[in-house]
């Protein structure tokens, strides 16, 4: 291993950390270090990493166009890491990215990575690898709302991801399948699996996943009329990305738009205006006892 190679992995892995910490403007800088050193050597599996976390950076910045067109570079090296017997763990993180962007242009590109890294985890026997594309692929017939295969995918991949303790993705997982049953219709399981998806979110003491929760929340109180619980959530769920610089990806957004048209119709502009600005300034603690309340409410 040259000096260059060095460099790379040691940008990345710093990168990586600041990614986990939610440190995204340091995780950009150090990771696109890396991948001008990685760009100098052919370690296609480094580079495909790397790639992989800048990727989901970008999409979590509202970068959608410049998130695809690392999505296409890693694809043109995707045959090289593919025919080595070590490249599960880089594949699934790649496919994990692809599905992360979650807008129109990169789910067919999800679809076949993860496609590909089920067949290969099938047949290596590697559960963890197998768990993560299971939720990925799930995730990209949610967005189609081919719904009966998602919940399949996502009933199949949360054992595994239980099992190998993968709480990131576990959680993830929970939160997609709380969104597929209640697309079906499933109010119940949709509140069960929602509940145990915002407690393990807890467990991982991160913010990033809050939001999405938030706004499945005011999705259940859309269903339940409960037009001025779910605007206020959906406006905390706006402002606590807007503080930390982020924004829903592209198909995440188009469906809080559908709600918040159902929502303005529901409600005089002066009263949703009011629950908007309420939800928005709750604090993030305060916009999850809010959430949760419906579930005492219903409970006593």
């Amino acid at each position: 291993m040259n000096d260059t190679q060095l460099r790379a992995r040691a940008l990345g892995s710093a990168g990586r950390l600041a990614y986990f910490q939610s440190d995204f403007p340091a995780a950009r800088a150090l990771l696109h270090d890396a991948l001008d050193c990685y760009r100098q050597t052919d370690d296609g599996m480094g580079t495909v990493s790397a790639l992989s976390t800048l990727i989901v950076v970008l999409a979590w910045q509202g970068e959608t166009d410049n998130a695809l067109a690392l999505l296409r570079e890693g694809m043109t090296l995707l045959p090289q890491v593919q025919a080595r017997d070590d490249s599960l763990a880089v594949l699934s993180e790649f496919g994990w990215a692809a599905s992360h962007i979650s807008s129109p242009q990169s789910l067919e590109y999800a679809h076949i990575i993860n496609a590909d890294i089920i067949n290969r985890a099938r047949a290596d026997d590697e559960k963890h690898s197998l768990g993560l594309a299971l939720a990925c692929l799930a995730q990209c017939y949610y967005w189609v709302r081919e719904c009966e295969e998602a919940r399949t995918y996502f009933e199949e991949s949360i054992p595994l991801l239980r099992e190998y303790g993968a709480l990131w993705m576990l959680e993830y997982a929970l939160w997609a399948l709380g969104q597929t049953a209640l697309a079906q219709g499933d109010l119940e399981v949709a509140r069960t699996i929602s509940l145990e998806a915002m407690m393990r979110n807890r467990e991982v003491e991160t913010w990033i996943g809050a939001p999405y929760y938030l706004e499945t929340y005011a999705y259940l109180a859309t269903v339940e009329s409960q037009p001025r619980r779910a605007v206020q959530l959906l406006g905390a769920a706006d402002a606590l990305r807007a503080r930390h610089h982020t924004v829903a990806p592209p198909l995440a957004a188009q469906q809080n738009e559908r709600y918040l048209a159902e929502l303005r119709a529901r409600l005089t502009p002066a009263d949703f205006e009011k629950a908007w600005r309420t939800g928005r300034a709750l604090t993030t603690e305060k916009a999850i006892a809010l959430a949760l309340s419906a579930y005492e409410e219903r409970s006593q």
